[in-house]
């Protein structure tokens, strides 16, 4: 079947850049929310019988990894740290319901995004380009 629209075929570029804004505003905000929300901290830390530096790691991966989506460097590294990071939230989230309150379901769609950008690449307006 032909497309309905076949101009806008020419501006493929621009779904991996939205993709890419998207995911690494939702690590920045998730991992800013790590030290503002310094209850959650606790209760993280006290579920994974762990001292709080760890989580604490953990927001300031987060956060670097969404400001290098966001900014377009190394967005295939940055999308592939941020799989590690949400299947380890994705499974917290199922063997403690109660503490994060993102669901499930959300979790395993920001995954499909950062493995949807490994193979996709970066997109318009990167520093990385495809060679």
């Amino acid at each position: 079947m032909l497309s309905p629209f076949p101009t806008l075929l020419t501006l493929w570029m621009f779904a991996p850049f939205l993709l890419r804004i998207f995911l690494g505003a939702f690590l920045l905000m998730y991992g800013i929310s790590v030290f503002r929300n310094k209850e959650k901290t606790k209760l993280i830390a006290g579920a994974l019988g762990r001292c709080r530096c760890l989580i604490y790691l953990f927001g300031a991966v987060e956060i670097v990894a969404g400001i290098a989506l966001i900014i377009g460097f190394l967005t295939q590294v940055a999308s592939l740290i941020s799989i590690v990071l949400l299947a380890t939230a994705l499974l917290f989230k199922i063997k403690y319901p109660h503490i994060l309150k993102q669901s499930v379901e959300l979790y395993i769609a920001i995954i499909v995004v950062s493995i949807s950008l490994m193979f996709l690449g970066a997109g318009f307006f990167a520093f990385d380009l495809p060679l």
